[in-house]
C-alpha cells in the first residue's frame, strides 16, 4: 500500500530536510548578517536547483507522455483485433 503514494515519500523527506537545514542555519552561532548572508545562499542555490529540475522534466515530461499513448494505442489495437477475448 505504501508504493500508491508514489514519489510523495521522497518529496517529504525533501521538505524536512530543507525544513531541517534552515532551522540549523537559524540557530547557529553566527551574527544575524553572517545567517542571512548564509540563508540567503542557499536559499538561491535551491532555486538554481530547482529551475534546473523543473526544465529537465519539462524535456522528458512529452516523452513520456508519448509512451503512454503509444501503449494505449497498441492495446486499443489488439482488442479491436481481437486479441482479448471476453
Amino acid at each position: 500500500m505504501a508504493s500508491e503514494s508514489g514519489g510523495s515519500g521522497v518529496a517529504w523527506l525533501l521538505v524536512g530536510a530543507a525544513l531541517g537545514v534552515g532551522l540549523g542555519v537559524l540557530f547557529a552561532p553566527r551574527s544575524g548578517e553572517e545567517t542571512r548572508e548564509a540563508l540567503g545562499e542557499w536559499l538561491r542555490e535551491r532555486r538554481e536547483q530547482g529551475s534546473e529540475f523543473l526544465e529537465k522534466m519539462k524535456e522528458k515530461i512529452p516523452e513520456k507522455k508519448e509512451k503512454i499513448v503509444n501503449a494505449y494505442r497498441a492495446g486499443r489495437h489488439a482488442y479491436e483485433e481481437g486479441g482479448v477475448k471476453s
